[in-house]
């Protein structure tokens, strides 16, 4: 396990386990994941796949009502991949 630092993220995190979906954008398929949190600004997830640190990637997810206090949201993001 990597050494512990300091937190650094200065927007609450809200404890959510939310489905997603990654789709790796070089071909290589899909994979299915879950959220450990959520904020404003971002989102954590772990996934059983090996990818790259800096692969492009696009992940979805849905909001639920109980978020968003009206109909579900569907999000869909693109991101360079980051090791932790």
């Amino acid at each position: 396990m990597p050494p512990s630092t300091p937190e650094m993220r200065n927007t609450r995190r809200f404890s959510l386990k939310l489905p997603l979906t990654v789709k790796f954008t070089n071909g290589s398929g899909e994979a299915a994941a879950e959220t450990k949190d959520v904020s404003a600004r971002g989102v954590f997830f772990y996934l059983d796949s090996e990818v790259a640190e800096g692969s492009p990637i696009e992940f979805t997810l849905t909001l639920p009502p109980e978020i968003t206090l009206t109909e579900s949201i569907r999000v869909r993001l693109y991101r360079q991949s980051r090791a932790r």
